[in-house]
């Protein structure tokens, strides 16, 4: 079974780039998409994803709650969010919220090493039937 990994966000020009590099970065890894927190929920619960990456943009209740809401529903899964505010503001809230980092989206490459740290983690506590994961 490979890694999951579930894009929560609403403007879909920046999911699918995000689809698209995820898919070429990490062969083997499935990747899935939600447009908000409702079909998050259902996704999660579904799909049991490996890392969550989140929007902070979206049009719902709180980005904070919503992050704290998909925290109680897969409270191991790391979840990262991306942010197009300022970084340093909304890192404090991510990670106050129970997010692993915060990634601004002008600076999309710093992504690279957080999401290969999270998923080689969750490799090594994955049992022998789990497909590898290489990182181009």
């Amino acid at each position: 079974m490979p890694a999951t990994i579930l894009i929560i966000g609403d403007h879909d020009p920046m999911r699918r780039a995000l689809r698209a590099w995820l898919e070429m970065t990490f062969p083997g890894c499935r990747v899935i998409e939600s447009t908000n927190g409702k079909e998050a929920t259902a996704m999660i619960k579904a799909s049991s994803p490996q890392v969550i990456l989140i929007d902070t943009g979206l049009p719902m209740r709180n980005n904070w709650e919503d992050l704290t809401h998909l925290k109680a529903i897969a409270p191991a899964t790391p979840v990262v969010v991306l942010t197009s505010y300022e970084a340093e503001v909304d890192s404090t809230h991510a990670i106050a919220s129970g997010a692993r980092a915060c990634v601004s989206l002008d600076r999309i490459p710093e992504l690279l090493p957080a999401l290969a740290t999270l998923l080689f983690a969750w490799l090594k506590e994955a049992d022998d039937g789990y497909e590898r994961i290489t990182v181009r």
